[in-house]
């Protein structure tokens, strides 16, 4: 299927669809899609065409989210206003959704089982497993805090490579809140006079 992509990618990508999620899978469905090695939230436009694209290079969508936040007419309309504000398709769809429904995830990096041994003289590989080995799994984010974050991302692939370490996708937590709002039922006009300063206060 074609699944459309919020900002920064703002691009539309073909993804597999696993067996146990083709009876769900619908236009507008709001879908968890692997992009690099981060998950992103995307919307389902319909079937794909893979032209000459092998399937084996086709990733999978990894979750279905929701499938009634946005209806196939919803997809319609924002295809419209996609090409008629000359904006994103991706941008037009999440503008339709609700707050909070926009998930991404982080990137978990956690030693090996089996680590080989550490051969080699590179000072912040060198700190990034120490601090893997002194407090377990952890967030590239929080690497970042703690480390330089110069050269990080290319000394994690270095890292990866070697066999040190493995880094996975890992969803954040979701923003939203639940909203409460307080409501009064007066008897009468006197009882609202009356009662309307002091639930002001």
């Amino acid at each position: 299927v074609e699944v459309a992509l919020p900002p920064p990618l703002a691009r539309e990508l073909t993804y597999g669809v696993p067996d146990e999620l083709a009876d769900e899978m619908q236009p507008g469905a709001l879908v968890l899609v692997p992009v690099v090695q981060r998950l992103l939230t995307g919307i389902v436009l319909g079937p794909a065409d893979i032209g000459e694209l092998s399937p084996g290079k086709i990733r999978n969508i990894v979750q279905i989210l929701d499938t009634s936040l946005l209806s196939p007419e919803v997809v319609e309309v924002c295809r419209w206003m996609a090409g008629y504000y000359i904006a994103p398709l991706g941008s037009a769809l999440m503008a339709a959704l609700p707050p909070g429904v926009k998930l991404s995830s982080n990137r978990l990096v956690q030693l090996r089982n089996t680590p080989p041994e550490q051969d080699h003289n590179d000072e912040l590989a060198a700190k990034i497993l120490d601090e893997l080995t002194a407090n377990g799994p952890l967030k590239v984010s929080t690497l970042k805090r703690r480390l330089d974050s110069k050269g990080l991302e290319k000394t994690l692939r270095t890292l990866r490579r070697t066999g040190h370490i493995e880094i996975a996708p890992v969803l954040d937590d979701k923003r939203t809140r639940v909203l409460n709002e307080r409501c009064y039922r007066l008897p009468d006009e006197e009882a609202a006079r009356t009662a309307i300063p002091e639930i002001e206060k």
